[in-house]
């Protein structure tokens, strides 16, 4: 800041002031204020006020220091964070994103297009079309300038009709299979904010009680108690969701904060079968997850009862935070209820984000991926030419990738078309 604001009482007598600082003048006024202007930032200044009239000068009032603020340089707001698309219904997706530091508000996008600048850290963008691609991104904003843009999030609208899970212990869709080892495999699905979650059932006459996990958030060690007594620990705190069923009757049920509830679930009646259950997230956890943790496991059926079995995969008595599967809730949607999963569907989520070309690097592509899922870029150098895997151009995509990018070095003078294919 460059002034320092002075103020006193009036001087019985005065008709004027003098204003000194550092024990020399440098200004006079008849008012009982005064606003330094010839200060510079960070630096201290003392001064003392002198009451004058016709007759002389006052005593100097006593001496009072202060510092003038440091300049400070603007800081342009942070990157915003955890952006969770939510499709709410056939018109309408929801989003939600974490407060970035400094910012005073935020620049939706929705397909690099801005769509709307709000304060808030949520969003609903209506009047969209049934089951159908979206994708978006958040710019936080302050009077300093614009963050980097968040990651694109894509997600689809969700069909005129969406029919519900099937509950009937019998697994849903092949295509909602995650994971499978030689103990244990995990389906999961995502309608709305409806997660179905499935795994083999125990029967009701087999040796082990079987659980699902389902977790907004891991402890950061196995430091909780397995559920129903059974052995081990798990890095998921006892107030969380999960869905048990016993091995040796019928019993199956949802729990939350260590209570039965209503929730949605079924079981065969044998192992052959699958045990399998719905919950509404947002009813869950207050709030739609970016990401999901799921774990299913199984435990010698008896009180005390090892653990046998987990997918995913791993070793040793208690369940860590890497025995869980991470993924994001986005990943999980199948908006139309299809059995499959919208960013593998070249008609709803599976697109090409963006494609430029650049004299110094080459053409570049970018596509909405599914985690875990492999893809390899194709070509042919016309139209009426086949399809060709571009050598060099396939990748996985990671377990919490929802964007993948290629780019190929152009031959000179080369003309080519572009594609991308699921590897199998």
């Amino acid at each position: 800041m460059n002034q320092v604001s002075l103020a006193w009482s009036a001087a019985t007598g005065a008709t004027s002031y003098l204003i000194n600082r550092g024990g020399s003048p440098i200004g006079q006024t008849s008012a009982i204020s005064y606003l330094d202007t010839t200060v510079t930032a960070n630096t201290a200044y003392c001064y003392s006020i002198t009451a004058s009239n016709s007759v002389g000068f006052s005593t100097p009032s006593a001496t009072v220091c202060t510092n003038t603020p440091a300049v400070t340089t603007p800081v342009v707001p942070s990157q915003p964070q955890n952006l969770a698309v939510i499709p709410a219904a056939t018109n309408q997706i929801n989003l939600t994103w974490s407060a970035s530091t400094g910012a005073t508000g935020y620049v939706v996008k929705r397909g690099g297009s801005t769509v709307v600048m709000t304060s808030s850290t949520n969003y609903s963008d209506t009047g969209l079309a049934s089951d159908t691609s979206y994708c978006y991104s958040i710019t936080a904003s302050n009077n300093a300038g614009l963050s980097s843009p968040s990651a694109t999030v894509c997600t689809n609208t969700l069909a005129v009709t969406v029919p519900a899970f099937v509950l009937d212990g019998a697994f849903d869709y092949p295509g909602y299979l995650l994971g499978s080892n030689s103990t244990m495999v995990l389906y999961a699905a995502l309608r709305g904010t409806v997660l179905y979650v499935a795994t083999e059932s125990p029967g009701e006459s087999g040796p082990n009680d079987i659980f699902i996990f389902v977790t907004d958030q891991l402890s950061g060690s196995a430091t909780n108690a397995a559920p129903w007594a059974k052995a081990g620990l798990v890095a998921v705190s006892t107030n969380k969701p999960y869905l048990a069923a016993e091995s040796q009757d019928s019993y199956i049920s949802w729990y939350q904060n260590g209570i039965q509830t209503n929730y949605g679930c079924a079981k065969s009646t044998t192992t052959n079968g699958a045990m399998e259950g719905t919950i509404n997230l947002m009813a869950a956890f207050g709030y739609m997850p970016t990401n999901i943790y799921l774990c299913a496991a199984a435990y010698v059926t008896t009180n005390g009862g090892a653990l046998v079995g987990r997918c995913p995969a791993g070793t040793g008595p208690n369940i860590n935070p890497g025995g869980f599967l991470e993924i994001p809730t986005v990943a999980l949607n199948d908006s139309n209820g299809s059995g499959v999963f919208n960013l593998l569907d070249p008609a709803r989520g599976f697109v090409v984000l963006g494609a430029s070309l650049t004299n110094a690097a080459g053409f570049t592509l970018d596509w909405a991926s599914m985690p875990g899922q492999g893809y390899q870029v194709i070509y042919r150098n016309a139209l009426t030419n086949p399809w060709a895997d571009l050598a060099g151009a396939s990748n996985t995509a990671g377990p919490l990738q929802l964007i993948m990018s290629y780019t190929d070095p152009l031959p000179t003078n080369a003309a080519r078309f572009y594609g991308i294919k699921l590897a199998p």
